[in-house]
């Protein structure tokens, strides 16, 4: 029985080693297999780490890619740049607008003369350069200068605020800016329907200064404004010479009963008292119409002069292509001499004209500000079309002649022939006929040889102009 026992425990130890040794074969090979397992896992982990940095590194390339193109497009949406009208700056939120622009007439005249000479020639009429702009949208400024006949000379320079639109759009200008006076001269020069504007405008408006330094205040409708201010000396005055500067306060007042698109009528209404403290002189002299030539009406030199009253009346009616334009003007001075005895003397001026568009344009209106704006052809050439073409006329009288001054009398009949290539560009031509009175001897220091007076000198014009504005 002992010996049966240890036998079968011999045999239950042979068994379990065997067991235990089976296992550690087994084991072995599921620790080889695990190893195995693991290393392809670690290798399948570098993969993807590897694969998982490249997709970051292409996800920071995207980021990249997009934020530069939402700046791009920011930048886009803060910065615009037109050449429309000028070349033009402008800022996203529209706070801030900047703008480059100018104007250059080159003009040519022939003559036709009577008793005096006078010499064909050309010149730049204007050679003009502004920047304008606004800051925060209600502040605007402008500075403008004409670098014509070799000289510099200011135009408009100005800050005007119009903060206050509630209130029929009130603004107010400071600086250096034009006086609210006549029809002609509140319409740019780039518009009018001929290139010299009126014996009248000549005589009363620029041969005093159609621009001062001053403060103006301006209120609007759709179809009515009233502008008014004091002004006092021009951007030219001699600070040195110690006398107190001229001034001047005036106003105008427009209406336009009727008011559409090709449909007005324009009503106006203007007076201006100019005061001259140091009684300096004051001379009416204007040119024919034609810029290239001498004066041959002047009142020479008024002194000692007290003041000056002027004041004039408007009316213009445009239908359809049809248009008709006429203005009065009149100036009242007071000269005061030794005795202290006081003259008054009284000039005045006028014109009518009429224009006709053959290609069906119309002339633009602005009612806010009583004026007349750029022609735009219906089709211009750039487009395949002709442009626009247009026919003027107009009839002008000036008299110089009152008490003891005889500056003379001078009556123009001017035909008128425009061509707009397009909205900036324009070509004209004027045929001026002339016929002044006895006492018109402006021009009697270039008298021909034959003649003893300048009297009743009545020559013929014709001038041309090339004319853009940008």
């Amino acid at each position: 029985m002992k010996r049966i026992m240890i036998v079968f425990a011999t045999a239950a130890a042979v068994a379990v080693f065997s067991i235990i040794s089976g296992a550690n074969g087994v084991l072995a090979a599921d620790t080889q297999a695990l190893e195995q397992q693991i290393q392809q896992m670690q290798q399948d982990l570098n993969r993807l780490m590897n694969e998982l940095r490249a997709v970051k590194e292409e996800q920071a390339h995207s980021a990249e890619i997009r934020a530069a193109a939402k700046a791009e497009a920011k930048a886009k949406e803060d910065f615009k740049v037109s050449t429309k009208g000028g070349i033009k700056v402008e800022s996203g939120d529209g706070n801030f607008k900047a703008l480059i622009g100018g104007r250059i007439m080159a003009d040519a005249a022939w003559f036709d003369e009577d008793k005096t000479n006078m010499g064909d020639g050309t010149e730049f009429r204007r050679a003009r350069l502004h920047l304008a702009g606004t800051m925060f949208k209600d502040w605007h400024f402008k500075t403008e200068w004409d670098f014509a006949g070799n000289a510099t000379a200011a135009k408009d320079v100005l800050i005007k605020y119009t903060g206050w639109k509630s209130f029929h759009n009130l603004g107010v200008t400071v600086g250096h800016h034009k006086l609210p006076m006549m029809l002609e001269n509140m319409t740019s020069s780039r518009f009018i329907s001929f290139m010299e504007r009126s014996t009248a405008h000549g005589a009363f408006v620029s041969d005093i200064g159609d621009r001062q330094i001053g403060i103006s205040g301006n209120l609007n409708g759709d179809n009515w404004s009233l502008t008014g201010g004091v002004w006092s000396a021009d951007m030219d005055d001699d600070a040195a010479s110690e006398g107190d500067e001229d001034w001047q306060t005036g106003g105008r007042l427009t209406y336009a009963p009727y008011y559409g698109r090709g449909r007005v009528l324009h009503l106006g209404f203007w007076g201006n008292y100019f005061q001259n403290p140091d009684a300096s002189n004051i001379t009416f002299a204007p040119r024919p119409e034609s810029h290239i030539m001498s004066g041959m009406v002047s009142t020479g030199a008024i002194t000692p002069t007290d003041d000056l009253v002027r004041w004039g009346g408007e009316i213009a009616g445009v239908y359809g292509p049809a248009s008709l334009q006429g203005e009065y003007v009149q100036a009242d001075i007071d000269r005061t001499s030794s005795g202290n005895v006081t003259t008054g003397f009284d000039f005045y001026g006028w014109y009518l004209e009429g224009s006709y568009f053959l290609t069906g344009e119309t002339r633009n209106y602005e009612g806010g500000t009583g004026k007349f704006d750029r022609i735009t052809p219906l089709k211009s050439l750039y487009q395949g079309g002709p442009g626009a073409w247009q026919v003027a006329v107009r009839f002008s009288g000036l008299d110089l002649d009152d008490g003891t001054i005889l500056g003379g009398q001078e009556h123009n009949w001017t035909l008128g022939l425009n061509w707009y290539v397009n909205p900036y560009i324009r070509f004209m031509a004027n045929y001026i006929l002339v016929d002044n009175n006895d006492n018109a001897t402006g021009n009697s220091a270039n008298l021909k040889s034959g003649e003893t007076s300048a009297s009743n000198d009545d020559p013929r014009i014709f001038q041309i102009r090339a004319q853009v504005d940008f």
